[in-house]
């Protein structure tokens, strides 16, 4: 592949992956459908393997293609990287900041506060990808493709990195305003346990407190029939059919704060791990930049200022003690 293969055999091989259609495919690309079904011959032959096997009107991937398509993914990562950096290079000399959002410190670290960054920096900029959730975010650091990673506490943190707390977080229940329950009034878990729940999805954090908790109540649960991980749904289900949630509050937090949402107060506030930043110990300036900015955002002080927070985090980094910013 590296003396026969093209880039363009590769977006081929994805759109086909993603759409299971070779017109879907060459929409997608903006080629026309010749040109799609000889790439995926050139890469068949190229590979000497089936990538795709009709059935119906579909094209399904293979098991061979199916192992490839995450390494493809990642070859085409590289390259939208280099062309950003080099357009950001282009760009009036512009430093580029990669920043990974995973899980959900995408709403709740980097939505509200990157806008005022990059007004007040406008030579830095970041650019922003949201990892899925079954996504390693240690891999993104070893494989070099992120300058800060946006997560939760991880339990091991690479060597080379620390990480950087900014908000702590909590699980919560909520509800639709017209819920019985969205009274203010503290509600404990056996009379929670007789409502119908939208539960988390299996294997969250928010999904393992849950159970633990409701599985020291006497009721039996109720749980609704639909599970999702898109958020439209959920607080559309929540609206409309008489539903609590039980959620990390960083997820739900504006809609609670516009009162799209009501927190109900519960006998049993737990933790959840607090959401920060990766970052490396000798990381760019633009990164460190960034960091000191997200840490004066969701920490302020009346005379606070990033860089001194800056260098006081990266000494206590490079002098082996935890990270502390001047508020924590």
């Amino acid at each position: 592949m590296l003396a026969r293969g093209k880039f363009r055999q590769v977006q081929v091989l994805l759109k086909l992956g993603e759409l299971g259609s070779v017109q879907g495919a060459a929409d997608a690309i903006g080629i026309p459908q010749t040109s799609v079904t000889q790439a995926l011959a050139e890469l068949e032959d190229l590979l000497e393997t089936k990538l795709f096997q009709r059935q119906g009107c579909m094209l399904q991937p293979t098991q061979g293609c199916a192992a490839l398509l995450p390494h493809a993914r990642q070859v085409m990562w590289g390259v939208t990287e280099s062309a950003e950096a080099l357009a950001a290079h282009h760009r009036q000399g512009k430093t580029l900041v990669r920043v990974l959002a995973w899980g959900q410190a995408a709403n709740g670290l980097v939505v509200k506060a990157l806008p005022a960054f990059v007004e007040r920096y406008p030579q830095v900029e970041v650019q922003v990808g949201e990892a899925a959730a079954e996504e390693d975010p240690l891999q993104a650091i070893a494989r070099g493709e992120v300058d800060l990673v946006a997560c939760r506490r991880p339990p091991v943190v690479p060597q080379g990195w620390g990480f950087r707390e900014l908000q702590p977080d909590r699980f919560a229940v909520v509800c639709a305003p017209d819920h019985p329950l969205a009274t203010g009034r503290r509600v404990r878990w056996e009379e929670l346990s007789r409502q119908v729940w939208l539960l988390p999805p299996a294997g969250s954090a928010a999904r393992d407190r849950f159970e633990s908790l409701t599985a020291r109540t006497r009721h039996e649960r109720i749980s609704y029939g639909v599970i999702t991980h898109v958020p439209a749904m959920s607080w559309w289900l929540l609206y409309e059919h008489d539903l609590i949630a039980f959620a990390p509050f960083s997820v739900v937090r504006e809609l609670v704060e516009q009162g799209d949402l009501v927190e109900v107060p519960t006998d049993d506030q737990d933790l959840e791990e607090p959401l920060g930043l990766l970052q490396p110990h000798s990381g760019g300036e633009a990164a460190l930049r960034l960091s000191g900015f997200l840490a004066q955002q969701f920490a302020p002080t009346p005379d606070a200022d990033e860089d001194s927070g800056d260098l006081l985090w990266t000494l206590h980094q490079h002098a082996g003690t935890p990270a502390h910013h001047p508020r924590h």
